[in-house]
């Protein structure tokens, strides 16, 4: 009988480790999607066709920092006045020097990849960013006009960005 009770043993402790393993990645997990947010498109929301389509579905990562934002993010917002959240793409924040001309988009003197071609001729304009401003580019100009090609930069205290979308899908029929 001994020589099985150290495998018993094992075989329990095992268990229990495996167990505490689970709900300690269970806990973490549901601490984590506490930050997430999904979204489901609806049919006028195509500032950001073709990258988001009307109809797919969004998942944000919410942080409650502003600072946490990289340039290149698409982010869910709205300026703290309004009442609709908007989808667009964080271009420049902080500083620098934004100049829409010849259908693309500039951040100084060097050509933004992600915006390239996406502007009618007849818009050309200069913005100079200070430090705590963002600009927001939608990829579907003229859609709704409620990112910084219309504003231009937006205030971090005059900004609420709900999150950044980190993954989105078409929806299921």
């Amino acid at each position: 009988m001994r020589k099985n009770e150290p495998q018993k043993i094992k075989w329990v402790f095992g268990l229990k480790t495996k167990l505490i393993a689970l709900a300690l990645i269970l806990l973490f997990l549901l601490f984590k999607l506490q930050n997430y947010e999904r979204i489901q498109l609806s049919a006028d929301q195509i500032e950001m066709m073709p990258s988001i389509v009307p109809g797919q579905v969004v998942y944000l990562y919410k942080h409650p920092k502003l600072e946490n934002y990289l340039v290149g993010d698409i982010v869910y917002y709205r300026k703290k006045n309004e009442s609709k959240f908007h989808f667009a793409r964080l271009v420049a924040l902080n500083k620098g020097t934004l100049e829409i001309k010849n259908k693309n988009l500039y951040l100084n003197q060097t050509i933004h990849a992600a915006t390239k071609d996406a502007f009618p001729v007849s818009v050309q304009k200069i913005f100079q960013l200070s430090h705590g401003q963002f600009f927001l580019v939608q990829d579907q100009q003229g859609a709704s006009w409620m990112d910084s090609i219309a504003l231009g930069p937006i205030d971090s205290s005059e900004l609420e960005i709900r999150g950044k979308v980190f993954f989105f899908m078409k929806q299921s029929p």
